[in-house]
C-alpha cells in the first residue's frame, strides 16, 4: 500500500515502469464488476469500519488520507471521515480509570483534552483527576501514536484510623513514685507486681481516630475502617473519672477477665520483718521488700511476695501463693504453705506445701515438699538433694540426690491430704529425731568421760539415765509414727500414672515411690524417667 509519503511518485514524472503499470491497472478496472458500483461500495467499506481488525482499518485509514492528498475528496474519503475518539477502562478495583484514544480517520477531529473533560464532569468524575496525563496521551494521539490505557483518574484508598488504647500507671515499689509503666498493644506481660497507693491514677485510655475517607476512581467515597476501641472495664477498687481510672484503696493492680482492671488489698511493708512485728496477719496481697527473720509468722488471704531472704520463719496464704525471689533457709523449722502455688529461687532445711505446684530455681537440700500436682527444679542447678519430695503427679529435676548417696525420698501418685499428712509425720519425726540425738550425743560423752555410768555421782548419774530414758522414747516415737505413716500410705487410692523425670542424672541412694510401689536406687542413670510398668507390677527406668 502506497502511504502519504510516496505522492510525489504518482504527481511526478513518470517512468516507462509507471507508465506500464498504470496501463495494466485501466485494464483490469475496467473488467472489474465493482467498477460500475465503486461509490456504492465504498460508502458500504467506511460504514463497516468498525468490524475490522486495527491492521486492516489503519490501511483504509492510510488509502483514504492518501486520496485526500492526491485528489480531494472522494466517496471513500467522505465515507471513512471520523473523528478521533476516546474510551475508558475502570480498573477491576475501581481505583483506577484509564484511557485509549482512536486517532481521527480521513481529516477528522482529533481527541482534545477538553473533550476529555467534558466526559468527565459529565460523569460527575473531580477527585482524582492528573490533567497532566490526559494531556500527555492527547499529545501522544496527535503525533498519531497509539494510546492504551493510559491511567488519567487515581482514586485514592481510605486512611487507617488508630485503634484505642490504654495507658497504665504504678509504683514499681512501695517507696517510689506512680510511672508509666505500660501501654497497652493487645498483651499483658508485666512480670513484676504493680503497686498503687489510694487516690493514685491506674489507667488513662485514649479513644480511637477515625481514618480519613478515601474514594475511588468514579468518585464513590470509600469509608475508612472502623478502628478498635479500648475495652476497659472498672473492678473491686476502682473508680471512673471519664476516660481515668483511680484506684481507691493502695494495693495490688490486677487485669482479671479479659480487660478488667482492678486493685487487691495490698499490705507493702519496705523493711524487715522480725519477732517484734510478728504475727502478721492480712486478707488480702502481701509485698515485702526486706528479710523475713527467724521465728516470723505472716499470714495472708491472698499473694505473698518476699524480695528479700526468709530465715526460719513460717509463711502461709490461705488462698493464694507465696513467691520468694530469693529463697528461704528454714533450720528445720522454715515452713511455706500456699493454697495454690510456692515459687522460690532456692530452699535449705525447709519445709514447702503447696496445693497446686512448687517451682524451686536452683534447688532444694535437706527439705520436704509437698505438692498436688508437680514439683519442678528444672533451671539453674535444678538439684533436689536429702529430704523427700511428694507430688501428686510429676516430680521433674535436673539432679536427684548426690554423689555421697544422701538419702532422697521422692514420691508420686498421692492426694495432696495425705501427702500433707505423711509429711507431718515427717516433720515430727524430724524433731523428735533431733532431741533423741542431742541426748545420745550427751549421754555419749559422758559415758567416754567416766566410763562406767555407776561411778558418776547421783545428780550426774540421774542426768545420764534420763537422757538414756529419753533416747529410747524418742527412739519408740519414732517408730510409731513409722509405723503410722506406712498405713496411711497403704489404705488410700494410688495413681500408678504418675512419674519422676530426670533431664540430668539420679544418683544412687534415691527412693522413689510411685503408689504402693518403691525403688531404691543404687546406681546413677543419665537423662531418664521413673514410671510404675502396670505389666511388671514395679518401677522402671527408661531413657529420655
Amino acid at each position: 500500500m502506497m502511504g502519504v509519503s510516496d505522492k510525489n511518485n504518482i504527481s511526478g514524472q513518470s517512468s516507462p515502469s509507471t507508465k506500464l503499470w498504470a496501463g495494466q491497472a485501466k485494464a483490469i478496472i475496467a473488467e472489474a464488476p465493482e467498477a460500475k458500483q465503486m461509490d456504492a461500495l465504498l460508502t458500504e467499506l467506511a460504514a463497516s469500519q468498525k468490524d475490522m481488525s486495527d491492521a486492516d482499518r489503519e490501511q483504509m485509514r492510510e488509502l483514504a488520507e492518501l486520496l485526500a492528498s492526491v485528489s480531494g475528496e472522494s466517496q471513500l474519503v467522505k465515507g471513512l471521515r471520523q473523528d478521533g475518539e476516546f474510551e475508558t477502562r475502570l480498573s477491576d478495583d475501581g481505583m483506577f480509570l484509564s484511557v485509549s484514544i482512536h486517532l481521527p480517520v480521513a481529516g477528522g477531529e482529533p481527541v482534545s483534552v477538553q473533550k476529555i473533560l467534558d466526559w468527565l464532569k459529565g460523569q460527575n468524575i473531580e477527585k482524582g483527576v492528573n490533567l497532566q496525563a490526559i494531556r500527555q496521551a492527547v499529545r501522544l494521539a496527535g503525533e498519531g501514536k497509539a494510546v492504551y490505557d493510559e491511567v488519567i483518574v487515581r482514586g485514592r484508598e481510605p486512611g487507617q484510623g488508630q485503634d484505642g488504647y490504654y495507658e497504665l500507671f504504678a509504683r514499681r515499689s512501695v517507696d517510689s513514685p506512680p510511672e508509666n509503666v505500660y501501654t497497652s498493644d493487645g498483651n499483658w506481660e508485666i512480670n513484676y507486681p504493680l503497686i498503687c497507693a489510694a487516690g493514685d491514677r491506674i489507667v488513662r485510655c485514649i479513644p480511637p481516630k477515625s481514618g480519613r475517607a478515601g474514594y475511588n476512581a468514579l468518585g464513590v467515597v470509600l469509608e475508612p475502617p472502623e478502628p478498635n476501641s479500648v475495652q476497659i472495664q472498672p473492678g473491686v477498687n476502682v473508680r471512673v473519672e471519664g476516660e481515668e481510672y483511680f484506684a481507691t484503696t493502695g494495693g495490688l493492680i490486677q487485669r482479671n477477665h479479659g480487660y478488667v482492671i482492678e486493685v487487691r488489698r495490698l499490705l507493702a511493708i519496705s523493711k524487715d520483718i522480725t519477732r517484734r512485728e510478728s504475727p502478721i496477719s492480712f486478707d488480702g496481697d502481701v509485698q515485702i521488700h526486706g528479710t523475713v527473720r527467724s521465728g516470723t509468722l505472716v499470714k495472708a488471704t491472698g499473694d505473698i511476695r518476699v524480695i528479700g531472704p526468709v530465715e526460719d520463719a513460717t509463711i502461709e496464704s490461705s488462698n493464694g501463693s507465696v513467691f520468694l525471689e530469693q529463697g528461704i533457709s528454714g533450720r528445720r523449722k522454715g515452713v511455706l504453705r500456699a493454697k495454690r502455688n510456692v515459687e522460690t529461687h532456692f530452699v535449705e532445711s525447709a519445709s514447702i506445701y503447696a496445693d497446686g505446684n512448687i517451682s524451686i530455681l536452683t534447688g532444694a537440700m535437706h527439705s520436704r515438699l509437698v505438692a498436688g500436682s508437680t514439683i519442678t527444679a528444672t533451671q539453674g542447678r535444678g538439684q533436689l538433694i536429702g529430704g523427700s519430695a511428694m507430688a501428686g503427679d510429676l516430680i521433674e529435676a535436673k539432679q536427684l540426690g548426690s554423689k555421697g548417696g544422701v538419702v532422697t525420698e521422692l514420691s508420686v501418685g498421692l492426694s495432696f491430704e495425705v501427702m500433707t499428712k505423711a509429711a507431718e509425720i515427717d516433720a515430727k519425726n524430724d524433731e523428735i529425731l533431733h532431741r533423741r540425738n542431742e541426748a545420745a550425743e550427751l549421754a555419749d560423752k559422758m559415758e567416754r568421760a567416766i566410763g562406767n555410768p555407776k561411778s558418776l555421782p547421783p545428780a550426774e548419774l540421774e542426768a545420764y539415765l534420763q537422757l538414756r530414758q529419753l533416747q529410747l522414747v524418742c527412739d519408740y516415737r519414732i517408730r510409731k509414727a513409722n509405723e503410722q505413716r506406712e498405713a496411711i500410705l497403704a489404705a488410700v487410692a494410688q495413681n500408678y500414672d504418675a512419674k519422676v523425670t530426670v533431664s540430668r542424672k539420679i544418683m544412687g541412694g534415691v527412693i522413689v515411690r510411685i503408689g504402693a510401689s518403691v525403688l531404691r536406687n543404687t546406681q546413677e542413670h543419665e537423662r531418664c524417667k521413673l514410671v510404675y510398668d502396670k505389666k511388671d507390677g514395679r518401677i522402671v527406668v527408661r531413657s529420655l
